[in-house]
């Protein structure tokens, strides 16, 4: 099915964006893509084919191929062909020919609609709700000091931020909107210098959290992630990640479990990038790719 009718992405230079159409299972992907040119082969028309000059960067929620659009100019000025696509309920990708799960069009669906629009209109606007969300997760926020936590209990998920543990009376955007609210306009301003208003409004993970949360644990989803569970990953790995991200440290022991031949069989070292916090990329995009150019070279 073809995929919905966006405005133009505000993307660097030499950073492009298109859609591929896959028959196999009726979706339309969204990629950017950087660093090809015209006798080097793109590995993403028909078939998926793979390079060894060629790197596929891949986001997590609640992000977009577009949230490495700084990464991707950085990484193919070395010579690489760089492919970033939206994934699954995200962005500009489409829906599936046979439709929705059944959980978007049940008995509920009135409630599910009620609630989307509380969703999308919060205290402040959602505008200013998204603003805060990337705001309190970076480092431009001084209050963000992660630290390991010593198990999987209340009191020590308790000294997680708001923007993971709310407090008892209160939603998502209340939290964030009563941090925000005490916060330092220089501190916002600082936000705005690698994400500005432009940017910001590009962002939506809608569809992928509706049907992530399904509690039908026979759902496509689902499955596809439970053919994962448990196995060691057995390709080469570093971890990147900011020194004010909080996400390190959110399920105790992850962060020494990288490290061990169970959970990766060849696992090259930590990366904390300072002046960062969980959005890396965007923060720091030269320190990232510094990163995972390291990476890469040290496989060729």
């Amino acid at each position: 099915m073809s995929a919905p009718l966006l405005p133009p992405l505000p993307l660097p230079q030499r950073v492009s964006s298109r859609q591929i159409d896959s028959r196999l299972n009726g979706l339309s992907f969204h990629i950017l893509e950087a660093g090809y040119t015209a006798d080097r082969e793109r590995p993403l028309i028909g078939n998926i084919r793979t390079s060894s000059s060629s790197d596929m960067l891949l986001h997590g929620f609640p992000e977009l191929a577009f949230s490495w659009r700084k990464v991707m100019p950085l990484l193919a000025s070395q010579g690489y062909y760089i492919v970033a696509p939206d994934q699954r309920g995200y962005g500009s990708i489409g829906t599936p020919e046979n439709g929705l799960p059944p959980a978007a069009s049940n008995t509920s669906i009135h409630t599910d609609l009620a609630s989307l629009g509380q969703m999308t209109n919060p205290p402040n606007g959602l505008h200013e709700f998204l603003r805060g969300y990337f705001h309190l997760k970076s480092a431009s926020w001084s209050k963000n000091t992660p630290h390991p936590l010593a198990s999987w209990t209340a009191s020590e998920l308790t000294q997680l931020p708001y923007y993971y543990v709310m407090p008892l009376n209160a939603t998502m955007p209340e939290a964030i909107a009563a941090d925000m609210a005490q916060e330092n306009p220089s501190a916002i301003q600082d936000s705005q210098s690698w994400l500005p208003d432009s940017d910001l409004e590009v962002y939506e993970a809608l569809n992928w959290y509706r049907v992530f949360t399904n509690s039908d644990p026979t759902a496509a989803c689902k499955r596809d992630i439970d053919i994962f569970a448990g196995k060691r990953m057995e390709c080469p790995m570093a971890y990147i990640s900011g020194s004010q991200d909080w996400g390190t440290y959110q399920v105790p022991g992850a962060v020494e479990a990288m490290m061990t031949k169970e959970v990766y069989a060849d696992f090259r070292g930590l990366k904390f990038v300072d002046g960062a916090g969980h959005w890396v990329q965007q923060e720091k995009p030269e320190q990232v790719a510094s990163g995972i150019l390291e990476l890469i070279r040290s496989l060729e």
